[in-house]
């Protein structure tokens, strides 16, 4: 199985659209170096990741958490998440998005029903930092290292051993669960439900002249609470999480059209070329011609 970048395109509520593997087969295995971050997401999937290299600044809901090279995590499914770089030296990050259905089969079966739906049911955490000073968590982060190794190395029969070490992982997380902690309270919930309502809103009309009163009216919710949503949450402003998508908006249209870059600006929400250039060049670190460029070269390669 070919081994993909980090990539992450979402529908208009943010939830994730990239189909993780196949239907027969649904996992996909992703590295990165997070020299772009992953931008806030979520999906139906459980993801599991360990950190090679460096250090990952995980966001998880309204939690934030410093992943070090030898850790790992775990994702529950359907988790507003995104991941960075928490320094600017090299980091490496190995994930697994996958499916339930490739360890539990369908919800009636007995793997479902006695070890999949209490970890999807709130008894397991949402995120589990996988330590190396824990016997169980070093298991589980084993199991996700030989799960890559397969879906990496395509040995014979591979699917098996991919199937056997995610069923592994979370057999041992089930044989821990009386010793983890609840979940989100309610109001933690109901700050990332906002969240999502307005992360909608925005998607909807981000080349739009959009103010922080209509976002805040998507989640019927004041200005004031927005911005407190926003900070509290995804760590930033309105304002600055609409023009960085707008941003990672132009960014894929020049690198999978043949679109004119003032085009391609204006069908992302600007107007004044010099303002996207600057803003282009700020956050990919060259300018907007030579992101395209350096994609149509390795096309014609």
């Amino acid at each position: 199985m070919p081994i993909s970048s980090s990539q992450v395109p979402v529908d208009a509520r943010g939830r994730e659209t990239k189909k993780h593997g196949t239907d027969q087969f649904p996992i996909a295995a992703y590295r990165s170096t997070l020299h772009y971050p992953v931008p806030w997401h979520w999906h139906e999937d459980l993801e599991a990741g360990l950190v090679r290299r460096g250090t990952v600044r995980l966001s998880a809901g309204t939690e934030e958490y410093l992943v070090e090279a030898g850790q790992g995590f775990l994702l529950n499914a359907d988790l507003i998440h995104s991941i960075h770089r928490s320094t600017r030296e090299s980091c490496e990050l190995i994930s697994l998005v996958f499916s339930p259905r490739i360890i539990a089969g369908s919800m009636e079966s007995v793997f479902w029903q006695k070890y999949m739906a209490p970890v999807l049911s709130g008894r397991a955490p949402r995120v589990l930092i996988l330590n190396e000073d824990s016997p169980w968590h070093s298991q589980i982060r084993q199991d996700i290292e030989t799960a890559w190794e397969a879906l990496e190395q395509e040995p014979a029969g591979y699917e098996f051993k991919v199937r056997t070490a995610l069923s592994d992982s979370v057999f041992t997380l089930s044989q821990h669960l009386p010793d983890i902690t609840s979940g989100p309270d309610r109001r933690q919930l109901r700050e990332e439900e906002r969240i999502m309502v307005m992360l909608a809103f925005i998607e909807d009309h981000f080349s739009e002249e959009i103010t922080l009163k209509q976002i805040s009216s998507a989640a019927s919710i004041s200005e004031s609470e927005c911005l407190r949503c926003f900070r509290h949450v995804l760590h930033t402003s309105p304002v600055r999480y609409l023009k960085l998508l707008r941003i990672r908006k132009a960014a894929a249209l020049l690198q999978s059209t043949g679109m004119k870059i003032n085009e391609a600006a204006a069908l992302c929400g600007f107007l004044d070329m010099s303002y996207f250039s600057g803003t282009f060049r700020k956050y990919y670190g060259m300018t907007p011609t030579a992101w395209r460029n350096q994609f149509h070269s390795l096309q014609n390669e």
